[in-house]
């Protein structure tokens, strides 16, 4: 019969714990997980996309506010970004 020191023993049951951790994350749960990335994703998007049209909308105010000698120069620019 096979007899295990106690230092084998904590090994064993370390083993068996990480093995039990790695079966939990891989199984079927995770999905879950990418569809609120997903989520959280198009959210930030959509956020972003609201925080540039603000942006957008307030220098063409400002632009507007220039007296008209400015404003000609300020058209004659190309903002657009790369």
């Amino acid at each position: 019969m096979v007899t295990f020191t106690p230092t084998q023993w904590i090994i064993l049951l370390l083993v068996l714990i990480l093995g039990w951790v790695l079966g939990m994350m891989s199984r079927s749960g995770g999905a879950r997980w990418r569809r609120e990335l997903a989520a959280e994703r198009e959210l930030h998007a959509a956020t972003r996309r609201d925080y540039e049209a603000r942006i957008a909308e307030l220098e063409r105010e400002r632009v507007r506010d220039l007296p008209p000698e400015r404003r000609s120069a300020i058209d004659n620019l190309d903002l657009r970004r790369p």
